[in-house]
């Protein structure tokens, strides 16, 4: 037996070296292998992820859910509102008519009392005439067409041949309404002084009208009254207050005082007489009477750039016979030289 049948060392390199090298040569490829595989499960994960997680919420969405509840709300805001203005102008608008219809109801029932008036001032002034030579038939006549339907001239007046009466003065004082389904009835009072046979006499006659379809009409016969006031336990008991009416201001000294006054007693003497040298010293017209006395300042003061000066005086237009007036000067000017801007009552 030879030994190279036993031991080859060659040989044994050789083959360890093969089986080094087949040992070696697969080992990449199962790396390579096993990055693809990294590599493909890695692009895999997103796609299989994406499928089945849920975004979470961001603010821009919880901003659009915002504005579009805002817009939402303001949308029924909006239609409910202008439901209520229409409502509202509805509303209004039925006000304004109702004020309208008042407002002309008013009014014509103060024309129809302007109206009632004037034909039973109209009446009177018939049935207190009488002519020289007038009959009943011709007075009958007259006042028929202002009487209403069962009203009898009979029972208005009587009077006999050869008398005569006129109006002097008839003044309406008081007015009284009341409302019926058919139109207005109105009382009226008026006060009448009238001249019969050479005699003057007073009295205060009530009238009853009707007034429907623009025309009027008495209702029964004229009501006399007595023209002296009522008697009144109670009556009015209220005390003139002058001072309360006084102007209040800057108190005048005592030398521009007696400049004041002193001018206002020349101003009233021409203002009484409205002598042609008032427009002088002042824009006001005077009132033609005779004389002017008891002149009284009750109240100088001086308010802003003017002297308010409140006096009472005495006039007359005839020798003997004064009357009592009242006047609130406004003056302008200073040392001396005085103008009369206003004069009015207080």
């Amino acid at each position: 037996m030879r030994e190279s049948d036993f031991f080859d060392p060659g040989a044994l390199q050789e083959s360890t070296g093969k089986t080094s090298k087949a040992k070696e040569e697969p080992t990449p490829k199962k790396k390579e292998k096993s990055k693809k595989k990294k590599k493909k499960e890695k692009k895999e994960k997103p796609t299989k992820n994406s499928s089945v997680r849920f975004h979470p919420r961001t603010v821009g969405q919880w901003l659009t859910y915002f504005f579009y509840f805002t817009f939402l709300t303001m949308c029924v805001v909006s239609f409910l509102t202008f439901s209520r203005m229409n409502q509202l102008s509805q509303i209004a608008s039925s006000g304004v008519k109702e004020a309208r219809e008042v407002a002309n109801i008013a009014l014509k029932s103060s024309q129809e009392g302007d109206w009632s008036r004037y034909i039973g001032q109209e009446f009177l002034t018939t049935y207190f005439t009488v002519e020289d030579g007038m009959s009943r038939q011709d007075m009958e006549e007259k006042l028929q067409e202002y009487l209403a339907q069962g009203v009898s001239t009979n029972d208005l007046l009587q009077f006999s041949n050869g008398t005569t009466r006129e109006v002097l003065f008839i003044q309406a004082i008081t007015q009284a309404e009341k409302e019926e389904d058919d139109g207005r009835v109105f009382e009226t009072i008026y006060d009448v002084d009238f001249k019969e046979n050479d005699q003057i006499h007073s009295v205060r006659v009530s009238l009853i009208t009707h007034v429907a379809n623009g025309e009027v009409k008495l209702l029964h016969p004229p009501s006399f009254l007595s023209r002296q006031l009522p008697h009144n336990e109670a009556g009015n008991t209220v005390k003139g207050k002058v001072n309360e009416f006084l102007t209040e201001g800057e108190l005048v000294d005592e030398v521009e005082t007696e400049r004041i006054v002193s001018f206002i007693e020349d101003f009233l003497g021409l203002y009484v007489k409205n002598d042609g040298n008032l427009k002088l010293i002042s824009h006001v017209s005077g009132i033609e009477a005779d004389e002017v006395r008891k002149i009284d300042v009750l109240n100088l003061v001086k308010k802003q750039e003017h002297y308010i000066a409140e006096v009472t005086y005495e006039f007359s237009f005839s020798e003997g016979v004064f009357y009592t007036s009242t006047a609130r000067l406004k003056i302008s000017g200073a040392d001396s030289s005085y103008f009369v801007e206003e004069l009015e009552p207080f």
